[in-house]
């Protein structure tokens, strides 16, 4: 069994009747650190991965968790809004990355591919499911963030509908 707490070192989380909220099974997901950010229309995005943030290539849309511990489940969640404003079908890939200190090193973890058609507006979401993360001895934090490629062609960070998008990392602690 066990106890949820506010935080690593905050008190034991409660029921109303005062015994102490926990859990017996699989299936709990705890949200540990979350990023998002608003884009507006930018890019293109092409062949050389970019950083997902504000702009593409510009600074990195992070979420950072204090004190990993080895062995527990997580998973990620990267979301970014892209337009295809060419021709055709293009497709492309997001892939989650992964640092252990201090963002010096990038270490890519999962990659999702996704499809947008000619003219079309499409969220694009990628995850890493329940997983050990590799994380090394000492490891202060985990950082995590998203880049995105085009092989062929190219598309815009961005919202048709509203002419601004947006893009969103979560990472969650699974029970």
């Amino acid at each position: 069994m066990t106890q949820i707490r506010l935080s690593p070192s905050g008190p034991v989380i409660q029921n109303l009747n005062g015994s102490s909220l926990a859990v017996t099974g699989p299936g709990l997901q705890l949200r540990l650190a979350e990023a998002s950010t608003p884009i507006g229309t930018h890019g293109p995005v092409s062949s050389t991965p970019v950083d997902i943030g504000q702009t593409p290539g510009g600074d990195p849309l992070i979420a950072e968790l204090a004190s990993p511990t080895a062995g527990y489940f997580y998973r990620a969640e990267v979301h970014v809004d892209v337009e295809n404003a060419i021709a055709g079908l293009t497709r492309g890939e997001v892939t989650i990355q992964a640092s252990y200190d201090a963002g010096a090193t990038w270490n890519p973890v999962s990659t999702t591919g996704f499809e947008v058609q000619e003219g079309g507006y499409r969220p694009t979401r990628a995850f890493l499911k329940m997983t050990t993360l590799d994380i090394p001895e000492g490891a202060q934090s985990i950082q995590i963030k998203g880049t995105m490629r085009v092989p062929q062609g190219s598309i815009f960070f961005s919202s048709v509908n509203s002419g601004t998008g947006s893009a969103h990392i979560v990472l969650t602690e699974l029970f």
